[in-house]
């Protein structure tokens, strides 16, 4: 933790992004920031564990505040390129509540022109629902899109759902993989882009490394795919070199036509 705190002070830190494709237009719509940090000594540090122990020693805020800053920053330097994105943040569930957490990023996410993007989980909310979604329904009426992440994963509860100022459902991964083998999968997947379209919000599938997972993806409805058949997370030079150079026409991925999900599945 000690090295942490040194790594943010010492611009040690890297944010990766993974590329959102829209599934009807075959164009990047937005994509999400993930921390990376290439220690000195010891090589690629475990993210999760980072987290983990930021969020028990109160480093977290600091830690957000630096991921938020630099995202801010790097979509300007996307817009200036041409490539007006959305830039989607994770917000950790124990800095949601924190009322001055959020009152410090909305003033760091102000000079973006409401293109960041904000995803928090259910679980997020549950914990604390009054000052969660007081937070929440700030981030929004400031222009910022709110994602629920890792939709399906935990205990989802609709009553909450209902109440979240959202723009975005994130199906988990590990539904989306089991498209093609399952039978119980792809009723799942479709039944929760069908609820999603239903509260007004639109859907990204993640984990989608597989072209028929992308081409039933499509058939059901689903807005937006991110996954390493699209592109894993790669540093910002490297995004605006995929990003100037990408062709979605050319994607290798078969045409269905398919009445039934169900029947997509066997």
């Amino acid at each position: 933790m000690r090295d942490l705190r040194r790594a943010i002070e010492a611009r040690e830190l890297r944010l990766h992004y993974q590329p959102k494709l829209r599934s009807r237009t075959n164009s990047i719509d937005s994509v999400e920031a993930l921390l990376r940090w290439p220690h000195p000594t010891r090589g690629q540090v475990s993210i999760e564990r980072v987290i983990h122990l930021a969020e028990s020693t109160g480093a977290i805020r600091d830690l957000t505040e630096w991921v938020v800053a630099q995202a801010v920053a790097d979509q300007a330097r996307l817009a200036a390129a041409g490539h007006d994105l959305t830039v989607y943040v994770n917000i950790s569930g124990v800095l949601l509540p924190d009322a001055d957490f959020a009152r410090r990023v909305l003033r760091t996410v102000a000079v973006a022109n409401g293109r960041i993007g904000f995803e928090v989980t259910e679980t997020a909310v549950i914990q604390d629902p009054e000052g969660a979604l007081a937070n929440l329904r700030a981030f929004s009426e400031a222009g910022i899109k709110i994602a629920i992440d890792d939709y399906g994963s935990g205990l989802s509860s609709l009553s909450y759902l209902k109440q979240l100022p959202a723009h975005e459902l994130k199906i988990d991964q590990m539904f989306v993989s089991g498209l093609i083998e399952s039978h119980r999968d792809p009723l799942l997947v479709r039944s929760s882009i069908d609820l999603a379209h239903a509260l007004d919000m639109e859907v990204t599938a993640e984990g989608v490394d597989d072209p028929m997972a992308l081409s039933l993806l499509r058939v059901m409805g689903c807005d937006l795919v991110q996954g390493y058949l699209i592109s894993p997370a790669i540093e910002i030079g490297e995004l605006e070199r995929f990003l100037a150079g990408f062709d979605g026409e050319h994607l290798d991925v078969p045409r269905l036509i398919i009445p039934e999900v169900g029947k997509a599945a066997g």
